[in-house]
């Protein structure tokens, strides 16, 4: 995905993880967190382009690699937000 300017009246931030527990462990975590951004995709989708709130966050997401260059190391979120407290708000509803 290629990212220009961000959305009219927002900015962008970036969000890093990187996995502290073994995956077992922090798998429940990563399902919740795959159906977080999966309903704001399919919310920004669902969006008419003509009444599209145009303060609803775009976020591309990804898994960072492990050592062993495998999924599950962490990830990387990039996402827009109108301010850094709105940004910080955002994150804080990420499971």
């Amino acid at each position: 995905t290629s990212l220009g300017a961000a959305p009219e009246g927002m900015q962008w931030f970036v969000k890093t993880e990187q996995f502290s527990k073994p995956y077992p462990i922090v798998k429940p975590y990563l399902e919740a967190h795959r159906e977080w951004i999966r309903s704001i995709r399919q919310n920004h989708k669902a969006d008419d382009k003509d009444t599209h709130d145009k303060m609803q966050p775009t976020v591309v997401s990804g898994y960072r690699v492990d050592s062993q260059n495998k999924p599950g190391g962490g990830g990387l979120m990039i996402f827009s937000a109108q301010s850094y407290e709105a940004a910080e708000e955002f994150v804080r509803q990420d499971p």
